[in-house]
């Protein structure tokens, strides 16, 4: 059997209870996706190379398949987890043409002094689209990476997956908006620089190379920390059980992530929770299944909950298939599940500033009137 996260509160949880319940209040996490943002005028832009390789992620995905395994539900793997990190790590590429460790306008100008040579001559960084080749497309992709990049933030207002509605007439179209969320909302020169840190460490942003923030957060340097990571599962993979970590046994490979740098796990563990359950546009959560994991009905906009509103009898007209537009004044009282209340109760309590506080229940969903 998988072993269980290593959850912070004195409770006998599982790791599908905790997915579930750490989905309290989450909507939708705005991460990077895979997409390139919509190319603009001139030459087209070459895709930028994902960051992992096909062996890294390969790796990862077995790892993930392992923090969130597939049991009688789907889990990791099927949700494209994986993929969700690829979309991160590969987010803001890391053009260096020149060498220097840094992202500016020089790079620029190295690519066009390779133009027309290989990208094994001098640093690989040139070769943004990696084709082996550093030519035209390049330069058109490294200003693509460098000025736009791939999405972080997802547009908006609506993602294409629901119809609008004819609110008038009490009912569902079968016309659907253009899906903004593909449409990336740009990056100013704080945000860009902020990323690049976050992916690529202090180190690659003066401004901030000697602040301790930027150097001792969990969140940075990511890039760094999967190639680390990922290499020290390979390796101890092949000194216990002689064999790449995506072949052994799954119980072997919960072996090997218990030898592992444990804040690599940690951050495996947390970028798994991320990938599960964010927005499809960011590559993860495959067909909504995390959504559907912790009952989240996912955006509904432009239709919305409800149809319209009848004057007569002063009530909502609500959708058939989602009636849950609003709570019933007078219905009896219903509580939260005992599993629930001990989390909140442990929520609370843990809360320092109110260390004899507990969580009412039964909590009522009721309305008073």
């Amino acid at each position: 059997m998988a072993r269980e996260l290593n959850v912070r509160f004195d409770l006998s949880l599982t790791r599908r209870q905790v997915l579930r319940l750490g989905a309290i209040g989450t909507a939708a996490l705005a991460l990077p996706t895979r997409r390139l943002l919509a190319q603009r005028g001139g030459a087209a832009a070459g895709p930028v190379a994902p960051f992992l390789t096909a062996v890294e992620l390969a790796t990862v995905d077995a790892a993930v398949s392992r923090i969130i395994p597939t049991d009688t539900l789907p889990g990791a793997h099927e949700a494209g987890v994986a993929d969700y990190i690829q979309g991160l790590l590969s987010a803001l590429p890391f053009v260096d043409a020149n060498c220097d460790d840094r992202r500016t306008a020089a790079d620029f100008t190295a690519i066009a002094l390779r133009q027309g040579t290989n990208a094994e001559a001098g640093c690989r960084g040139a070769d943004v689209n990696g084709d082996g080749v550093v030519n035209a497309t390049d330069l058109r992709s490294a200003e693509v990476a460098f000025f736009a990049a791939r999405p972080i933030f997802g547009g908006g207002p609506f993602s294409g997956r629901q119809p609008f509605g004819d609110f008038a007439a009490g009912q569902v179209t079968d016309v659907f908006p253009t899906p903004s969320f593909d449409n990336a909302i740009p990056l100013n020169r704080v945000q860009r620089l902020a990323w690049t840190v976050r992916l690529d460490g202090a180190a690659s942003v003066p401004e901030v190379a000697d602040n301790p923030l930027a150097t001792a957060l969990d969140e940075v340097d990511l890039r760094r920390k999967y190639r680390d990571g990922i290499a020290e599962i390979e390796q101890m993979s092949h000194e216990q059980f002689s064999q790449p970590f995506a072949q052994i046994a799954p119980e072997d490979q919960d072996t090997i992530l218990t030898l592992i740098n444990p804040d690599f796990v940690t951050l495996l563990t947390n970028h798994s929770v991320e990938g599960l359950l964010c927005d499809p546009a960011y590559g993860g959560n495959r067909d909504r299944i995390g959504w559907q994991l912790v009952g989240f009905d996912g955006d509904s906009q432009p239709l919305g909950y409800t149809l319209g509103f009848d004057e007569p009898t002063q009530q909502y007209i609500e959708r058939a298939d989602r009636p849950n537009s609003k709570p019933n004044p007078s219905e009896d009282c219903h509580s939260f599940g005992s599993t629930m209340i001990a989390f909140l109760t442990v929520v609370a309590t843990n809360d320092l500033t109110k260390p004899n506080a507990r969580f009412p229940s039964p909590f009522c969903f009721e309305v008073s009137t």
